[in-house]
């Protein structure tokens, strides 16, 4: 895994690179939207379960994500 310096780490070899940060940010604010959506706190009791639960939780944000890209709204 990437981490980037911080300051107190002086001689170290930088490797912070624009473009490396933004997909690092991309993937870490996905993590956070899919949190939102409970994907840390699945009650299955198999494992079929457990993988039926991620794919909807996965799907719900892809709908939702393609929606807010879009610009559909059901409320207008």
């Amino acid at each position: 895994l990437w981490t980037p310096y911080r300051k107190n780490m002086k001689g170290a070899k930088q490797h912070n690179k624009r473009e490396l940060m933004a997909i690092r940010r991309t993937i870490e604010s996905v993590f956070s939207v899919l949190k939102y959506y409970g994907i840390e706190n699945i009650l299955a009791r198999s494992v079929d379960g457990f993988q039926q639960t991620v794919e909807i939780i996965v799907l719900t944000y892809s709908i939702s994500y393609i929606l807010q890209r879009y610009g559909f709204s059901f409320f207008n």
